[in-house]
C-alpha cells in the first residue's frame, strides 16, 4: 500500500469533531453553512478510497492546529 497525506493549517478538529467528519452534509464549523460547501468532499472522498480497497482517516492535534487527511491505496491491482 501506498500511503498519502494531505496536511492544512487551518481550523482543526476536536476529537469528537473527527468521528463524524466523513458523514454525508457533515461542518466541523457550523458557521461556514453556506452555499459554496456541500459537507459532500470527505465523504465522497472515502467511498472512492474504499472501492480501490484503501482506508482513509484525519488526525488533527485539535483546535487552531490544522489537520491531515491520509489515505492509502494498494500498489498491486488484484484484478491483473
Amino acid at each position: 500500500y501506498a500511503i498519502i497525506s494531505i496536511k492544512d493549517t487551518g481550523m482543526g478538529m476536536t476529537k469528537q469533531q473527527i468521528k463524524h467528519v466523513f458523514e454525508e452534509f457533515y461542518k466541523a464549523d457550523q458557521s461556514r453553512h453556506d452555499f459554496y460547501s456541500s459537507g459532500l468532499g470527505l465523504s465522497i472522498s472515502q467511498k472512492i478510497v474504499e472501492k480501490h480497497n484503501g482506508k482513509i482517516w484525519i488526525e488533527s492535534p485539535g483546535p487552531g492546529k490544522g489537520a491531515i487527511v491520509f489515505f492509502t491505496l494498494p500498489l498491486n491491482s488484484d484484478k491483473e
